[in-house]
């Protein structure tokens, strides 16, 4: 990854700029959360960021075929992502909410609803951030993907998964923008990783077992599994015990 370095002339402005554009934001945002958006269901959300990303000048907008909207800025030589997952989880009862979940409530200087921090606040401030690089020509060396991906709530890591092997923007860095107070993210988002086992066998008929059969193997490596459920092997007390599950 090559050394990225942005002059900002004046964050007096960038920030005059920003503020600026608050009334807009909290109005986009409204508007995010008033769209459900399940997990396999997230269209309608995606079509509206994609406009309000070509309203804000973004070089480039495009939907893949798993549905992941991306927007880019500049084509510099170190390339940086930026995700905002568009899906959220359902509100269940609506009886149970105080207010409706969907109207995006504006009270004390916050909004309240279904997915306003969870992440269509993220979204509307990235887009914010391009429209703010495009008007203060702060571009350089780097090329800025926004990025809104699908089904994080149900298969979380898939979509990622998706855009690395098939979309080809390449990054040397993705940042989640999930709401951490500004501090680092050592919750459950530290990656998985997973094992396919292939195992052969023979007749093995239950009244006459005359072999091995193809479900041995698999069947010891979830009792192992068993036994070693009670060391979490962390390298650091900071981070999340390890998780182990077999699933087919």
């Amino acid at each position: 990854m090559s050394v990225l370095s942005v002059e900002i002339p004046n964050r007096e402005r960038l920030a005059a700029l920003a503020q600026s554009y608050e009334s807009e934001m909290v109005a986009f945002l409204r508007e995010l959360v008033a769209i459900p958006a399940e997990s396999g269901q997230e269209g309608p959300v995606v079509d509206r960021i994609r406009r309000e990303m070509e309203k804000a000048g973004f070089d480039e907008v495009r939907v893949d075929p798993m549905g992941n909207i991306l927007g880019r800025i500049g084509s510099g030589k170190t390339v940086i992502a930026m995700d905002a997952h568009t899906d959220a989880v359902g509100v269940g009862d609506p009886k149970e909410w105080a207010w409706d979940p969907h109207r995006g409530k504006v009270e004390d200087g916050s909004i309240y609803g279904r997915g306003t921090c969870d992440q269509r606040g993220a979204m509307a401030s990235l887009i914010c951030a391009g429209k703010l690089i495009r008007e203060l020509g702060l571009g350089g060396d780097y090329t800025l993907w926004v990025v809104g991906s699908v089904q994080e709530e149900d298969c979380e890591g898939l979509c990622w998964q998706y855009i690395l092997k098939e979309d080809g923007i390449g990054p040397d860095c993705v940042v989640i923008t999930e709401p951490t107070k500004l501090g680092i993210y050592r919750g459950p988002h530290l990656g998985a990783g997973g094992i396919a086992p292939a195992g052969a066998g023979g007749d093995c008929d239950l009244p006459r077992p005359l072999g091995q059969g193809a479900a041995g193997g698999p069947v010891e490596l979830q009792h192992q599994r068993r036994r070693h459920d009670g060391a979490d092997g962390r390298a650091d007390d900071r981070l999340w015990a390890g998780r182990r599950r077999v699933s087919a």
